[in-house]
């Protein structure tokens, strides 16, 4: 993939990151307190002076949320594999299975960057704040309406798993979830063609029933006139027997 490709791939998951944080951090603020109020005339002795303990959060910019060019090679390489897990069940010159395409795209970083917070932080993206960062992340890029339905489908099944948290956080569990995110994108890829497939069926059906009506029709035309001409026939054997009397007579 060139540099540039690969950068502006890089360059998609700010906003993602950012949706995380700000999603994650509203999910997790903690309820304000109610402020006791002192009885009449009761003073209540000075407040000491002390310094405030810091309340700045991580930002989203942190290392752990950024997706690096190794990332993304590992996500190519997760991509290759699947690829040639799902060749092995291809039937030449019948089926072919993959999932029609060699790199990662945009919709694959995205789902990535998800997998590598949870992973990371151990916070899960609230499905909400998911759906929002599809509109607004993947919407300039005018993606087909199963590639999105491949996020979703994959995220309900993700975001209700249970999860060893001890677990988390190692490159080879990330692509072990990434690579179940390829799975369902390749489900649904194929949900796709198979309906094309029998479209393309139920067209070719209709097809030969019509062709097979126009053959039956030719056929009853056919028939008429070689009924016309028998009664011709029938007709001039009888004229000419007539005759032949006739001439007799």
């Amino acid at each position: 993939m060139k540099k540039k490709t690969i950068m502006g791939l890089i360059s998609i998951v700010a906003i993602a990151s950012a949706m995380m944080f700000a999603g994650c951090v509203e999910e997790e603020a903690s309820v304000s307190t109610p402020t006791a109020t002192p009885y009449p005339e009761t003073t209540l002795p000075p407040t000491s002076t002390t310094t405030p303990l810091p309340t700045a959060s991580p930002t989203p910019t942190d290392d752990l949320l950024k997706i690096t060019e190794d990332d993304i090679k590992r996500a190519n390489e997760a991509i290759e594999s699947k690829n040639k897990e799902l060749d092995a069940w291809s039937i030449p010159g019948v089926a072919t299975f993959n999932l029609g395409q060699d790199s990662a795209q945009p919709e694959d970083i995205f789902v990535y960057t998800l997998i590598k917070y949870h992973h990371k932080t151990k916070t899960m993206p609230p499905a909400s704040v998911v759906d929002t960062a599809i509109e607004k992340i993947l919407g300039e890029y005018d993606l087909s309406s199963w590639k999105l339905s491949a996020i979703r489908s994959f995220w309900i099944d993700y975001s209700t798993a249970n999860f060893n948290l001890d677990e988390l956080g190692s490159e080879d569990k990330t692509i072990e979830s990434f690579q179940w995110y390829l799975d369902v994108k390749f489900t649904e890829r194929q949900k796709l063609i198979n309906k094309r497939f029998e479209a393309f069926v139920t067209a070719e059906e209709m097809r030969q029933n019509a062709m097979q009506d126009w053959i039956e029709h030719e056929r009853k035309i056919q028939d008429r006139e070689e009924q016309a001409r028998l009664e011709r026939d029938c007709y001039q054997v009888l004229w000419d027997a007539e005759w032949a009397i006739q001439e007799v007579a």
